[in-house]
């Protein structure tokens, strides 16, 4: 049995930790898109949509950002870049995580009427909201289309 190699498992941990920090980046961008649509009294619907089509954009912009970068190495330290993404991980949890507290808090203390204006709105429209669901899935999507076409790019690059 072929053993496997602490680089080959730091590649994966790279990418895994990419991702990863990727997918909560963009729930920092949604969080905030959200939080300054309702205090701009926008409708509820629209409040949901835009700030999960803004997590959406800035997910694709930031993976295609991140490859781009990790292209053009040419040398890497596979074992600090891991602990700098989990450090990084971990970081951005904690950056949502008091977002969600702190700023979701003291904002719905401060502006309480056009948050009660947005929950009110958000009961009238279960099943237009229930097609948010797929948006998570888009992401997935997206994310498997760029590593399909990323992984064609770099065979026919190293095939020519």
């Amino acid at each position: 049995m072929k053993k496997v190699s602490p680089e080959f498992i730091n590649y994966i941990g790279i990418g895994v930790f990419s991702i990863l920090s990727i997918f909560e980046l963009s729930g920092i961008v949604e969080l905030i898109a959200e939080n300054g649509l309702i205090i701009t009294k926008t409708k509820a619907l629209s409040v949901r949509w835009l700030s999960e089509l803004a997590g959406v954009i800035f997910f694709v912009v930031t993976l295609l950002w991140v490859l781009n970068i990790f292209r053009k190495l040419t040398e890497l330290n596979t074992r600090k870049t891991l602990i700098k993404l989990v450090i990084l991980f971990f970081g951005f949890i904690l950056i949502q995580a008091l977002l969600s507290y702190l700023i979701s808090g003291f904002l719905s203390v401060q502006f309480s009427d056009e948050f009660m204006i947005y929950f009110d709105g958000l009961k009238e429209n279960y099943i237009e909201q229930s097609y948010l669901a797929l948006i998570p899935i888009l992401k997935y999507l997206i994310l498997g289309i760029v590593f399909l076409v990323e992984r064609k790019t770099i065979a026919n690059n190293v095939y020519n």
